[in-house]
């Protein structure tokens, strides 16, 4: 009965900590992409398990000029999927747009692998498409391969 305690209690252990020793709570929380062009940032921050595996999570999206003058958004839709295997993400996550920004929740990525998602984003002047490529690994922070911002 110790050694069953002993291996759940360094499961627990070994679960928080990845190959390169990083805890879950040293994985980044954010991404912001940015178009010189279109004068935009866009901030996806996560609430908890940013880009994750397996884990149920929700973002935060805020929009912004380069200087950081916040843009409201009007409305927002998301979707994604893996091209490489031809499946879309696995929820249907739900889109709330708030004077603040949006919030996407209920987005979960059920495999590693590379991940395409795209936000569209209007506003009372225009309307933007953000395309990005990631490629989602456990417990490593998201290796973002492509980022490409287009107006509607």
């Amino acid at each position: 009965m110790n050694v069953l305690k002993a291996l759940i209690l360094l499961f627990i252990v070994f679960s928080r900590v990845n190959a390169e020793g990083v805890t879950q709570s040293q994985l980044p929380v954010s991404e912001r992409f940015y178009s010189d062009r279109l004068d935009l940032q866009v901030e996806i921050r996560a609430v908890e398990h940013f880009m994750a595996i397996n884990q149920l999570q929700h973002w935060n999206v805020s929009l912004m000029r380069l200087d950081g003058t916040p843009i409201v958004i009007e409305s927002l839709t998301f979707d994604g999927g893996m091209p490489a295997h031809r499946h879309g993400l696995p929820t249907t996550p739900k889109v709330v747009v708030a004077e603040s920004g949006a919030e996407i929740r209920g987005i979960r990525f059920s495999m590693p692998g590379v991940w395409r998602l795209v936000l569209g984003i209007e506003t009372k002047d225009t309307g933007v498409i953000l395309q990005f490529e990631t490629d989602l690994r456990y417990g490593q922070a998201p290796s973002f391969i492509s980022a490409e911002f287009r107006e509607l």
